[in-house]
C-alpha cells in the first residue's frame, strides 16, 4: 500500500509538470520513502537540456551543494516553497549552496525554494541571467555579471561582487523582504541596479549607480551607509527611530524626491504597530501592509503602496509557494486490494497565486 502511495504522488508530480512546460520534465527526491527520477539536484541539471523544468520535492532532508556545471544552461528549478503550510508536515524543498565559476551555464530560473547561499566568488567571467522567484536566501549572496533578478525573496546578506573587472549590470530586486544590508564588495564598474518596492532591514554599502524606488527602509540607519554615490532614491518611505534624510550623501551624487521620512513619534508605518527590526523566521508572521494613515499609503511612483505588497508584483504570502497546483492531502480508502481490483483514492490539491 505504501508503495501505491508514492507511485500516485509521483504520477500527480509529472502530471502537474507535464501541464506546466513543454520541453522535458524531471523530478528530483532524496527522500528514498518518496522517489524521484534523480536523487540529486546536480544530476537532475546534468541529464537535462535548455528548457527542461525540474521539480525539487519537499523533503525532510537538504538537497546537495554544487557547482554548476559549464555546459548547462536555461532550465527551470521548482520547489514547494521555503514555508508552505498547505504541505503535509511542512516540508520544504532545501537546497545547499550554489557556486557559480567561469562558463558557468546562463539563464537558469528559480522558484519555491530554500537555497543556504549564492557565490560567485570563484568567477571571473560574467554569470548572467539568473531568476530568483519566492525563494529563501539565509546566507550569502553574491551578484555578478549582468541580468540578474529576485522576485517575492526573503533575503539576508545582499553583496554585488565585482572582481577581475566584471562588469554588473541590469540587476532588479522587486518586492523583496532584505532583512540585511546591501553591499558593494569591491565595487569597480556597476550601472542600472534597480531595487523597486522592497522593505529593506539593512544599509547601503559601497554601492554605486543603482536607482531605490518605492521601497521602505525599516530601521535601516540609511544615512549612515557608506560609499553609496550616483544613486537615485524615489517615494521611499524611511522608518526609524530617528530620521534618515533620504536622499543621504548629495555632495556623493546621490539625488531623488517624495521620500518619507517617519519616526515613531510620526505614528506607525505598518497595520500591526511595528516598532523594531525582525528576524526570520519572526518576519514571516507580521503584517507587512502599510497603515492609511501612512505617506506611504498610496505613496509609490505607481500609485499603488510603497513596500511588498504594491507595484506590480505584489508578494503574495511567505510560504515560497509557486503556481503549480500541489498535493495537500490523500487518503486511500481501501483496506485491502484483490488482484485486478480497484485502488479507491481521495487527495486534495491547491493552487498558489
Amino acid at each position: 500500500m505504501k508503495t501505491q502511495k508514492q507511485n500516485l504522488v509521483m504520477l500527480l508530480a509529472s502530471t502537474i509538470l507535464s501541464l506546466s512546460a513543454h520541453a522535458t520534465e524531471r523530478t528530483v527526491s532524496n527522500n528514498l520513502n518518496s522517489p524521484g527520477q534523480f536523487q540529486t539536484v546536480l544530476s537532475a541539471i546534468n541529464a537535462g537540456t535548455i528548457g527542461d523544468t525540474i521539480y525539487i520535492t519537499p523533503s525532510p532532508y537538504t538537497y546537495d551543494s554544487f557547482t554548476f556545471p559549464t555546459n548547462k544552461s536555461g532550465m527551470i528549478l521548482i520547489g514547494g516553497g521555503y514555508n508552505n503550510s498547505d504541505l503535509p508536515n511542512n516540508l520544504s524543498s532545501i537546497m545547499g549552496s550554489l557556486s557559480f565559476i567561469n562558463g558557468s551555464g546562463a539563464n537558469f530560473s528559480f522558484s519555491g525554494l530554500q537555497i543556504a547561499a549564492v557565490s560567485t566568488s570563484n568567477a571571473i567571467t560574467n554569470v548572467n541571467n539568473y531568476v530568483f522567484k519566492r525563494c529563501y536566501i539565509p546566507g550569502l549572496i553574491q551578484v555578478c555579471g549582468s541580468g540578474w533578478t529576485f522576485e517575492n525573496c526573503v533575503l539576508i546578506n545582499f553583496t554585488f561582487l565585482n572582481q577581475q573587472n566584471v562588469s554588473i549590470s541590469n540587476t532588479t530586486v522587486r518586492n523583496c523582504f532584505i532583512a540585511g544590508n546591501i553591499t558593494g564588495s569591491p565595487m569597480v564598474t556597476a550601472t542600472n541596479q534597480l531595487f523597486y518596492h522592497n522593505i529593506i532591514e539593512g544599509k547601503i554599502n559601497s554601492l554605486p549607480s543603482s536607482t531605490f524606488i518605492d521601497n521602505v527602509f525599516f530601521f535601516a540607519n540609511v544615512s549612515a551607509s557608506t560609499g553609496t554615490t550616483n544613486c537615485v532614491f524615489n517615494n521611499n518611505l524611511t522608518y526609524n527611530t530617528t530620521a534618515d534624510v533620504v536622499p543621504f550623501n548629495v555632495a556623493g551624487g546621490n539625488s531623488g524626491s517624495n521620500n518619507y521620512i517617519k519616526t515613531i513619534a510620526d505614528g506607525f508605518q505598518f497595520n500591526n504597530n511595528l516598532a523594531a527590526v525582525q528576524a526570520y523566521p519572526a518576519l514571516l508572521s507580521v503584517n507587512w501592509t502599510i497603515n492609511p494613515s501612512s505617506q506611504g499609503h498610496n505613496g509609490a511612483t505607481d500609485g499603488t503602496d510603497a513596500g511588498i505588497y504594491g507595484g506590480f508584483f505584489p508578494l503574495v504570502d511567505f510560504s515560497g509557494a509557486t503556481g503549480l497546483p500541489q498535493m495537500t492531502f490523500m487518503n486511500v480508502t481501501n483496506t485491502s486490494i484483490l488482484a485486478n481490483g480497484t485502488l479507491n483514492v481521495q487527495f486534495k490539491a491547491r493552487k498558489h497565486n
